[in-house]
This record gives structure tokens, sequence and C-alpha cells, in this order.
């Protein structure tokens, strides 16, 4: 059984076994258009469009709702949501568990959030 161990921040996810780094995604999310761009791509389009980039969402995730929402994202934990699912995409055919590693200031709705 391999593990993932996920480490959250707002800086960025970094998804590793533990010893090895197997990607690190920035902590970036951008809702535009129906779309949610996360990681790398929003890290890169968000000068473009500021007023839709958010980058510290995992430090407020909650469910307040988002200034600009839309059918993809409505508040904090939707932009969670996307950016570990396509970390999850891009690593899991390497491992076959998850363990977290979270800020130590996260409550217990955070928790739950996740």
């Amino acid at each position: 059984m391999r593990t993932c161990v996920v480490e959250l921040n707002d800086t960025a996810i970094t998804a590793s076994d533990g010893q090895t780094v197997w990607l690190e995604s920035p902590g970036y999310a951008i809702v535009h258009r129906d779309r949610v761009l996360v990681g790398e791509e929003a890290a890169r389009h968000a000068r473009l469009n500021p007023r839709a980039t958010y980058d510290r969402f995992w430090d407020r995730l909650n469910l307040d709702p988002l200034a600009r929402r839309d059918a993809k994202a409505q508040h904090h934990a939707d932009l969670a949501y996307h950016h570990l699912t396509a970390v999850w995409n891009a690593v899991k055919s390497d491992a076959d568990e998850v363990i977290f590693a979270v800020p130590g200031n996260f409550d217990k709705q955070q928790l739950g959030l996740l």
C-alpha cells in the first residue's frame, strides 16, 4: 500500500510519499466564466484577472459566500474542493490512501469541511 501525504497551506498543496515530493500545486484559484482554474494554471493567470483570483482560500476554508461566485464555486470550500480534486487526479495512480497534514490552526469546522 502506498500512502500519499497531502500537506495543506495557503502557499501550496504538496503531495508526497513522505520523502519524495510528487507534486506541488500553488494555492491559487480563479473563478472565471463557469470554470475554476487552480494551482499552477491559476497562478500563471492571476495577473490577467486579479479580481477573480483567490489565494487565501485554504486559510479561509469556510462556507461564507465568495465575492465573485458562480455555479462552480460558491464559497472557499468549493475552491478547496477543486484544488484537492486536481491534485488527487494528478497523483491517484501512485497512491492507495491519503494522509492530510493540516495547519495547526484549523478548527473543527474547517476539519469537517475538509
